[in-house]
């Protein structure tokens, strides 16, 4: 309770800089090492309720950190699980953003190790869940897929997001905190994974 009214506190103060703007902030979930709050949705959505303006305030799901945590979204069941946790905590509504990577950990490592999408534990079936998601689909949704330090300069990653984001037209930038290179696109019903529709989610 310590650190979440620390969070909350740091939360109030820049909303409160910041009265006078409409941007969002977008709390990403961690992989849950250490002390580390944000693994679990219900903890994002007490940091939100507890805010002065949680108006400003919603969730960016990261795919690794989330297998991470231990949320196994590689099987139907796993990922509405994980979507029904995060819809009854923090609510669907609150989900701004996506950051889209595999993972190098095997699931609940507690490991922030991301891999090339297909290239690591959690494989491709979970995208394809997700990016085929309509409740995902709303305009102004935002996705990124994060480009690991040592990978080839046609990366698996920028293929991806170039091929099969069918309504994506990605952006690239250079993180300033990593030096990684990310990739960035709104968001629609994908069709990444032929053998997952809409229908089945």
């Amino acid at each position: 309770d310590v650190g979440l009214a620390r969070v909350v506190r740091a939360l109030d103060e820049v909303t409160r800089r910041t009265s006078g703007m409409r941007v969002k902030i977008a709390l990403e979930n961690t992989a849950g090492a250490g002390n580390a709050l944000g693994r679990r949705f219900a903890e994002l959505g007490r940091m939100i309720e507890r805010a002065q303006r949680p108006e400003r305030l919603g969730i960016c799901i990261d795919t690794c950190h989330l297998f991470a945590a231990g949320y196994d979204i590689r099987t139907l069941a796993g990922y509405r699980r994980a979507v029904e946790e995060c819809a009854g905590e923090v609510g669907l509504s609150r989900v701004l953003a996506f950051h889209l990577n595999d993972a190098r950990a095997a699931l609940g490592s507690g490991l922030d190790r991301h891999a090339n999408i297909g290239e690591g534990w959690l494989g491709r079936a979970a995208f394809g869940f997700l990016l085929n998601d309509p409740r995902f689909s709303r305009p102004g949704t935002r996705c990124g897929s994060e480009e690991p330090r040592d990978a080839p300069p046609a990366s698996p990653s920028e293929d991806w997001a170039r091929g099969h984001l069918d309504d994506v037209t990605p952006t690239r930038r250079q993180s300033a905190r990593t030096g990684q290179t990310e990739h960035f696109g709104e968001i629609g019903v994908q069709r990444f994974c032929p053998n997952v529709t809409s229908r089945s989610l």
